[in-house]
């Protein structure tokens, strides 16, 4: 396997890694927003 395909997995890995991180915060943030609403 060579360097340079080895280099564009990782980075597609991270990627990947940050798009579904963020995701994961929307639907928490979301979450988190309906509750204090619904407290208050």
């Amino acid at each position: 396997m060579p360097l340079d395909t080895i280099r564009q997995q990782k980075k597609r890995t991270i990627g990947f890694a940050i798009s579904s991180l963020s995701t994961l915060a929307l639907l928490v943030g979301s979450l988190f927003g309906m509750t204090m609403v619904f407290i208050q």
